[in-house]
């Protein structure tokens, strides 16, 4: 597996968007398939984090969705997600520190993260959804005085709520409709950024400058 894994992420490297793509489809299959022994080469998957800023939106979120895989495993087979404590604070720390980065360009990656984490513990049912609210309550504090941030946050969560379980869409329909609705209706947007990321949709191959 090691092997395997040196060899995909030396293609996540690439200039060219689609075989970045395919790589990233082998990365997240062996993650979903096989967590335990993934998580056994997390030093050498953490690499990759070095190679975020050349990556489009949707292949940061794409890398994140490997990392929350990670965070939240099943080890018994039974189907139950519990937190992989060593990824998961290394995980969320990088989130933390991007959310809060002053560049745009981290910003974006910061909530490319949150999304990620937030849709693999939220659809893990009541076990963990309290991490996903733990997340979503960062993201807001972080972002309660730039709303066009938070915004953005929502727009891709609303974007992916079919991936949340019953009781974590009922915490948002509880306590986020009414700010959703406040801070989504943008009134002016900064400079060089798009209301909208489409993290759910297709690679634009971009890079995050």
């Amino acid at each position: 597996l090691q092997d395997t894994l040196t060899f995909v992420l030396s293609h996540l490297t690439s200039s060219d968007p689609e075989e970045v793509s395919v790589a990233l489809d082998v990365l997240e299959r062996v993650a979903l398939k096989i967590p335990l022994k993934l998580d056994q080469y997390y030093v050498v998957l953490n690499g990759v984090f070095d190679h975020l800023e050349k990556m489009s939106f949707t292949q940061v979120f794409r890398i994140y969705s490997v990392f929350a895989a990670l965070s939240f495993i099943d080890r018994t087979g039974s189907g139950q997600l519990e937190v992989n404590d060593h990824v998961y604070s290394e995980v969320r720390m990088m989130v933390s520190k991007q959310l809060g980065n002053g560049e745009l360009r981290y910003k974006r990656m910061g909530i490319a993260g949150a999304l990620a984490l937030i849709y693999r513990a939220g659809s893990a049912g009541s076990h963990l959804v309290i991490e996903a609210i733990h997340i979503l309550g960062h993201v807001k504090d972080i972002y309660k005085s730039n709303p066009w941030a938070l915004a953005l946050f929502y727009d891709e969560l609303a974007a992916g709520i079919a991936k949340l379980s019953e009781e974590m869409v009922g915490h948002l329909m509880k306590t986020v409709t009414q700010e959703f609705s406040d801070t989504c209706l943008l009134q002016s947007v900064p400079d060089g950024i798009d209301p909208m990321y489409s993290l759910q949709g297709n690679d634009d191959g971009g890079s995050t400058t």
